[in-house]
């Protein structure tokens, strides 16, 4: 079981966003909090669609960042045991995920600021923002996973590939 989410983990965690997206959809009609959020949601003068633009920009651009420091990195022979593993390519892929979807929220909350100054958006385009946060942030937590334990393979193992920095704490 264990192997198999391994294998297709970035499906999964495409469905529990829409799990959660649909969970999300039935609770804001059923209860009065969940409600008063969606209301406010909508609302035109509301600061929530320039701060989720703000945030996804800038998670962006921190993937991009993490993805080209990966890359610069990919020949030196640190790397090798990476590049031979085969999960080189799969790295590649969570962070080329977690940009699209950040750019999709990125673009739908700017798309959303620039409608919601006219009248309250549709409820349809706030679940599909929520949607978009919620499979941002599983794409966003799985980079951070990836980054972590790349650090963990070139700096913490019992002989660190990367000898320049030796760390005083134990992981």
């Amino acid at each position: 079981m264990v192997n198999w989410y391994q294998r297709h983990f970035l499906a999964i965690e495409f469905f529990v966003a829409i799990i959660i997206t649909v969970l999300w959809m039935t609770l804001a009609r059923h209860v009065a909090i969940a409600h008063h959020m969606l209301i406010s949601m909508q609302n035109p003068n509301g600061a929530l669609y320039p701060t989720l633009a703000t945030l996804a920009g800038t998670l962006l651009g921190f993937s991009m960042i993490a993805i080209t420091v990966v890359l610069s990195f990919v020949s030196s022979e640190a790397f090798a045991i990476i590049r031979k593993s085969g999960h080189l390519v799969t790295i590649i892929a969570i962070y080329r995920q977690t940009m699209l979807w950040l750019g999709f929220t990125t673009v739908w909350s700017l798309a959303m600021l620039m409608l919601s100054h006219q009248q309250p958006v549709p409820e349809w385009s706030v679940d599909i923002e929520l949607y978009f946060i919620t499979i941002s942030a599983l794409r966003q937590y799985r980079s951070l996973w990836v980054l972590f334990h790349l650090w963990k393979i070139l700096y913490l193992s019992e002989r660190p590939l990367i000898q320049s920095y030796t760390p005083r704490l134990k992981l």
